[in-house]
């Protein structure tokens, strides 16, 4: 995602709430699905791949930066020292 190319992953772990709505999502232990999804994001017209791309690389790199961690952490810490006193 972050190289802005189009992804297709498997629904484990936590790779649906990274992914969000830019990633073709199969599901586990399905090798069939996995293959199907692949073939059908190589298949599509270069303009399209570029767009699904960058919508991924968009998501990870405003969601998921260093920056938003930070904050996220914050805000955890806030309200755990809130609650604590």
């Amino acid at each position: 995602m972050a190289m802005g190319l189009p992804c297709v992953a498997t629904d484990v772990g936590d790779a649906k709430v990274l992914a969000g709505d830019t990633a073709v999502m199969v599901p586990a232990n399905d090798a069939e699905a996995l293959a199907s999804s692949l073939l059908k994001v190589i298949a599509l017209q270069e303009d399209q791949r570029v767009q699904t791309g960058q919508r991924a690389k968009i998501r990870v790199t405003t969601e998921f930066s260093i920056e938003k961690a930070r904050e996220r952490f914050e805000r955890i810490y806030r309200e755990v020292f809130e609650d604590c006193g």
